[in-house]
């Protein structure tokens, strides 16, 4: 396992717990077993009919007891580099890309309203999100998409020459 991978891990799971948290769980499990779920790109896009019979009652329960080891490494990892650390790092790799984005009309919340690990940039009115996904996969940076915004999560693997190839890519 190459270093770091934990800590990818368990940065997934704080993501996933951080949308149950600000979306609600519910929204979450109505919209996965709604008909026609499309994945997370259409999370924002709620549906009112549910998948047929047991579908609709699924919930995702299924033991992987090899990740506990795992977590728990990760955890202990986390506890090392102190979780302030690392939001100060991506403070700071984040600082001037999001400064461009936002001069070419991107919108991203205030820092004092988000964290620095995790924010969305919403399009500018004009952009058109499939040649945008198009750009993204060919430049090889992987971002989540949520209806017409952007979810980006950097972490202590990033650095400000990645998210600045995020930029090119979003400005061009």
């Amino acid at each position: 396992m190459k270093p770091g991978t934990v800590f990818v891990v368990i940065a997934s799971l704080c993501a996933a717990a951080y949308v149950v948290f600000r979306v609600g769980f519910a929204s979450i499990i109505g919209a996965i077993f709604s008909v026609g779920w499309a994945g997370f790109a259409a999370l924002v896009l709620y549906q009112e009919a549910y998948q047929p019979v047991a579908l609709r009652y699924e919930v995702g329960e299924h033991s992987n007891f090899i990740l506990v080891p795992m977590m728990l490494a990760a955890l202990k990892q986390i506890n090392k580099w102190k979780p302030e650390n690392i939001q100060e790092y991506c403070a700071r790799i984040t600082r001037k890309p999001i400064e461009l984005l936002r001069e070419g009309g991107f919108w991203i919340e205030d820092e004092n309203y988000r964290g620095h690990h995790l924010f969305g940039i919403r399009l500018p009115k004009h952009a058109d999100i499939g040649k945008i996904k198009q750009q993204l996969q060919k430049n090889k940076i992987s971002v989540s998409v949520r209806g017409d915004a952007l979810r980006v999560s950097p972490n202590i693997y990033n650095s400000e020459s990645d998210l600045m190839k995020l930029v090119k890519v979003l400005t061009n």
